[in-house]
This record gives C-alpha cells, sequence and structure tokens, in this order.
C-alpha cells in the first residue's frame, strides 16, 4: 500500500507539472495557438492509464512481511491464553487439594469429637477435674477446626496473589512482545491487553467472592457446631451438677441421721423414790410416830431435790448436745457449700440448695429443739411442784395420823397407869 501510494504520487506529480506547463504557455501564446494547445491538451489527457501502475515486487514483500506480523502476533496471543490456562488449571488444582485437605482434616476432627461427646453423656463417672479437663478438650478441637479453615481462606488468598503476580508478570512480557512484532498499532495493543486483564480482574474478585464466601459458610457452621456442643455440654454439665449436689445432700442427711440421742436420766433416783414412797406401808400402828414421819419426809424432800437437781443438769445437757448437734450441722452445711461451690453452681442453685433445703430444716430443726426443751423445762417444774405437793400432803396425813396414833398412845398409857394404881 506504500508502494501504492508512493506511485501515484509520482504520476499526479508528473501530469501536474506538464499540465501547469501547458497552462502557462497558453495564457502567452495567441489564440489560435491557445486553441491548438487546448487541443493537445485533450489528446494527452484521453491518453492518460485508467488505472495506477503498481509495483508488484514491494506490494508482496509487504503483504508477507505483514502475514508474518500476523501469525507472530496470534502466536503470542495463543501462547498467552494457553500460559493463562496452565496458570488457571495450576491455582485450580492447589485450590482442590487445600480443600480435600481441609475437608479431610475437618472429618478427622469430628470422628475426635464423636468419643468426646460419648464421654460427655457419662459424666457421673468422672471427677469435677475430667469434667472440666473433657471439655477443654472438646474446645481445643472446636478451636482447631476454626483454625484449619482460616488456614484455607489463607492459602487461598495466597495461590490467588500469586496467579495474579504471575499473570501480571506474563501480560507485561506479551505486551512487549506484541508491541515488538508491532501488528497492531500500540494503543491497540494496550486495549488489547487492557481488556484480557479486565476479563482477568473479573475472574478474580469472583474466586475471592467465592473463596470469602466458603470461609463463611464454613466457619458458621463451624459456629453452629460449637453452639450445639455447648448447649450440649451445659444440658450434661447441669445434670452433672444436679447429680453431685443430690450426692452431697445425701451425705449430709446421712450424717444427720446418724446422730442418735442418748438417755441421760438415770432411774436409779426413780426407783429410790418408788422404794421410798413404799415405805410408808412400814408406817403404821404401832410403829408409827411424827418423828418418822418427818424423817420420810425429809428422806422424800431429799430425792425430790435430787431428781429436781438431775432434771435441770439433764436439761442443760441436752441444751448443750442440742447447740453442738446443730453446730455440726452448720460446719457440715458450710463443707458442703464448699463442695458446692467446687461444682459451680449458679447463685440461683445455691441459694436454692444452701437456704432453701439445708438452712431451713436446720432452723426449723433448732426451733422445734427450743420448743421441746422449753416443754421439757415447764414440764419439769410441773412435776417438781406436783411431787412437793403431793409430798407434803402425804406428810400432812402421816403426821396427823402419827400425832392421833401418838395422842391415843398417851391416853392408853394414861388409862394403863390409872388401872393399875387402882388395882
Amino acid at each position: 500500500m506504500a508502494g501504492d501510494r508512493d506511485t501515484r504520487t509520482t504520476c499526479l506529480s508528473a501530469v501536474d507539472s506538464k499540465t501547469r506547463c501547458s497552462t502557462a504557455s497558453r495564457w502567452l501564446c495567441p489564440p489560435c495557438s491557445r486553441r491548438q494547445r487546448d487541443e493537445e491538451d485533450e489528446d494527452d489527457v484521453c491518453r492518460l492509464p485508467d488505472s495506477v501502475v503498481v509495483d508488484h515486487q514491494n506490494y508482496f514483500l509487504l503483504k508477507q512481511l505483514t502475514e508474518e506480523k500476523r501469525k507472530k502476533h496470534k502466536e503470542v496471543l495463543k501462547e498467552m491464553k494457553k500460559e493463562l490456562t496452565h496458570l488457571t488449571q495450576v491455582c485450580d488444582s492447589q485450590v482442590r487439594t487445600a480443600v480435600e485437605e481441609l475437608l479431610a482434616s475437618l472429618k478427622d476432627l469430628d470422628l475426635r469429637l464423636n468419643p468426646l461427646m460419648e464421654r460427655n453423656e457419662q459424666l457421673d463417672l468422672l471427677s469435677t477435674q475430667e469434667v472440666h479437663v473433657l471439655w477443654e478438650e472438646v474446645q481445643e478441637k472446636v478451636k482447631m477446626k476454626k483454625m484449619r479453615i482460616k488456614d484455607l481462606n489463607h492459602k487461598l488468598t495466597e495461590c490467588e496473589t500469586q496467579r495474579a503476580s504471575k499473570v501480571r508478570v506474563l501480560l507485561v512480557k506479551n505486551v512487549h512482545l506484541l508491541e515488538n512484532i508491532s501488528f497492531l498499532p500500540p494503543p491497540d495493543v494496550f486495549r488489547l491487553i487492557h481488556t484480557e486483564a479486565t476479563m482477568l480482574n473479573l475472574s478474580l474478585l469472583m474466586n475471592r467472592r467465592c473463596a470469602a464466601r466458603l470461609t463463611l459458610l464454613l466457619l458458621e457452621e463451624n459456629l453452629q457446631q460449637e453452639e450445639q456442643l455447648r448447649l450440649q455440654w451445659e444440658e450434661l454439665l447441669s445434670c452433672w451438677r444436679r447429680s453431685r449436689a443430690t450426692g452431697v445432700l445425701d451425705r449430709y442427711w446421712t450424717l444427720c441421721s446418724s446422730d442418735e440421742e442418748q438417755p441421760l436420766v438415770s432411774g436409779q433416783l426413780v426407783e429410790q423414790r418408788e422404794e421410798t414412797i413404799h415405805h410408808i406401808c412400814s408406817l403404821v400402828p404401832p410403829s408409827c410416830s411424827t418423828t418418822l414421819a418427818s424423817d420420810w419426809f425429809n428422806q422424800l424432800t431429799v430425792i425430790n431435790q435430787q431428781i429436781d437437781d438431775l432434771h435441770s443438769e439433764v436439761l442443760h445437757q441436752l441444751r448443750c448436745r442440742s447447740h453442738h448437734r446443730w453446730s455440726e450441722h452448720l460446719a457440715r452445711v458450710e463443707l458442703c457449700e464448699k463442695k458446692l461451690s467446687a461444682l459451680q453452681l449458679s447463685d440461683v442453685e445455691m441459694n436454692d440448695v444452701i437456704g432453701s433445703q439445708l438452712l431451713a430444716v436446720i432452723g426449723q430443726g433448732q426451733s422445734q429443739d427450743e420448743q421441746r426443751l422449753a416443754a421439757v423445762d415447764r414440764c419439769c417444774d410441773a412435776v417438781a411442784r406436783r411431787a412437793l405437793h403431793l409430798s407434803t400432803c402425804v406428810f400432812a396425813v402421816m403426821r396427823g395420823a402419827a400425832l392421833l396414833w401418838e395422842t391415843h398412845s398417851r391416853r392408853l398409857e394414861r388409862r394403863r397407869v390409872q388401872v393399875e394404881q387402882r388395882m
């Protein structure tokens, strides 16, 4: 095409020079000569060729060069597509490998979690420390799953970053190659590479969005599993705590029921008082007297006083024993509170167990003991007053009978003396 333009320009230049010469001479010549020259010019124009003569050798050379540039241009583009496809395949292979490794790792962690959750269902056989160690193992496995998912996201991001770097280098290299080939003008080359880079950027953005979506779904699934495990763990732990709390309370009530009250009152004084009372049968005439009645009353009074003192001592011992027993119960309650605190019960559960079940029962028992001791004290006072009243009444009767017998005996003695004197 350049040869055509040059040939055409040369021909037109020759014609123009001839035309300019004929025109100038025409204006300088006379009219008849001028007419003759016009006719000659018309003949010259008619004899011009219909097509421009082309240099065939230059034309085919340029065409061959253009074809070679086009082939090189296509080969560069084809090689660029091939290398881009290879980079895509390598990246896809790395992504597939990373995802398969993650799925295998998550499956392995799930298999490790199953025995732990089966052990969670048998918490009654474990101690407090073993229970917490078991839950720490479960949390560690869940945390490892989360770390593996984040590692996958890091690997995918790194893979896409490496791919983008290699693509950038490849595009820059091909830009220089295409510019050197110069099949297309530089603006067209840059436009072509820019279009390819735009498509690659869109693909990169889609891949990153898919990777972020995959990471989000995996993290969401892991979070749901962690929440489910925590709810299951809290339910099992609550049952375990209630079972342990029930065991602590059962041991407490067993210890409380083992406290047996021993009898404190001896029946010796009661038997002695019964013997003294039965001694009344011997105080009959003629062996009764006011002195014997007074001695009997004094002896009975001493025994009653001893019984009253014994009642007071027994009442004091009962109070001391009750105080000691409830002090032991409170100490056991404190021990139970420590054991329940070790179970990490909530404040509501602690208040329910300690306040409602233990302290309330202890307070009720203390009130019952105080009422019973007060009743015993009143009963002892009533028994003492009753014994004193009965003893006084019996003594009055016996003393009156003894006085009557002594009076009767003195009268009989005087009459006997009088009878003897008369005789």
